[in-house]
């Protein structure tokens, strides 16, 4: 009876070195998704982060704008308007002013995360107001 031919120590790890090269060549592939993965996860926190910047550029740019306005009326009412005129208009740039305070206060309250008491306070006005 012969015995079964046995794999040369050669074949054996040359067949390892092939078995090793597939092992590493999935986990490589797989590292490499993970990377677009986040890459792309970055990308459009970039993109979210970027379009937010901008809105604030858009809107401190029409604030400039209309202060600018403001300046100029001012400018113009203090060349020919009577003392009640001028009291009007920066009466009225006050009332924008204050107007903007109130919209820059109520922003940054939107951007901060709610204190558990400022949360349990505005459900349970809520509630209040469902109650009747």
């Amino acid at each position: 009876m012969a015995e079964p031919e046995q794999p040369s120590k050669e074949e054996v790890l040359e067949q390892m070195s092939i078995q090793l090269a597939r092992d590493l060549e999935a986990k490589f592939a797989q590292e490499d998704l993970i990377i677009r993965e986040q890459a792309k996860r970055d990308a459009e926190i970039a993109r979210i982060h970027a379009g937010k910047e901008l809105e604030i550029m858009i809107v401190e740019l029409d604030m400039s704008a209309m202060i600018a306005k403001y300046l100029s009326e001012y400018d113009q009412a203090a060349v020919g308007l009577s003392h009640d005129e001028k009291v009007g208009l920066i009466n009225e740039l006050l009332m924008y002013q204050m107007h903007l305070d109130q919209i820059k206060k109520y922003q940054a309250q939107q951007n901060k995360p709610a204190t558990t008491n400022e949360r349990r306070n505005f459900y349970m006005s809520i509630l209040r107001s469902n109650a009747g």
